[in-house]
C-alpha cells in the first residue's frame, strides 16, 4: 500500500468473488446492491447519491450498528460518509472509482 503524509491515507483492499463477471459489474453499479454488500462487518450503508455512469459521482455513509458504537465514526459520532467518482467503466470487465472521505481538511470531489 502505498504510503502518504499524516491526514491522506490509501486504502486498497481484494476479495474473490465466484460469480460471472456480469453479476459483478451488475453489483457494483446497482445502489441497493452496493448497500447490501460494500459494508465491512458491523455496519449498513445509506446511499445518498449514486450516478453510475463514467464520471458519474456517488455519496453515500457506512453506519455503525447498535452492538458497534463504541468506535468512533469519522465523520459524526456514528457514521463514516464519503464519496466517490466513477473514473473507468468497462461493461463486464473493468471498474475504476475515485473517493474520499468526508473530512474537512481534505478536499471533496464533488
Amino acid at each position: 500500500m502505498p504510503k502518504r503524509s499524516a491526514g491522506n491515507q490509501t486504502h486498497r483492499a481484494s476479495r474473490i468473488i465466484v460469480a460471472s463477471p456480469r453479476a459483478i459489474y451488475d453489483a457494483h453499479l446497482d445502489p441497493e446492491s452496493v448497500a447490501a454488500w460494500r459494508p465491512p462487518e458491523g455496519m449498513t450503508a445509506r446511499i445518498d447519491a449514486f450516478d453510475a455512469r463514467e464520471g458519474g459521482v456517488y455519496r453515500m455513509a457506512f453506519l455503525y450498528d447498535a452492538g458497534n458504537q463504541d468506535v468512533p465514526g469519522k465523520t459524526s459520532e456514528h457514521e463514516d460518509a464519503f464519496e466517490g467518482r466513477f473514473v473507468q467503466l468497462v461493461s463486464n470487465e473493468k471498474i475504476v472509482e475515485e473517493s474520499s472521505d468526508d473530512q474537512p481538511d481534505q478536499m471533496r470531489m464533488l
